[in-house]
């Protein structure tokens, strides 16, 4: 069931960025989780960028660890 919901949260996000708002009550760990499960790089940087532009800081550690976590997962996954 998680790799269902994580499958249609990816599906869902394509290569959006993210809105103000988004920027301010994003759970950044989440989202590092679901980039590196996606085979994303870490995109702590583009995220910096264009919430910078609204004010909002990215919690990079938890993006990080997040994403961490998410190329791990992903590696279980190999057949």
């Amino acid at each position: 069931m998680r790799l269902f919901l994580i499958a249609c949260a990816l599906a869902l996000s394509g290569c959006a960025t993210l809105s103000a708002e988004e920027c301010r009550t994003t759970d950044w760990n989440r989202l590092g989780y679901r980039d590196g499960v996606s085979g994303s790089q870490s995109l702590v940087g583009k995220y910096t960028q264009e919430c910078a532009a609204s004010g909002a800081k990215v919690d990079e550690a938890r993006y990080l660890e997040g994403w961490r976590d998410g190329v791990a997962y992903k590696r279980t996954l190999r057949f």
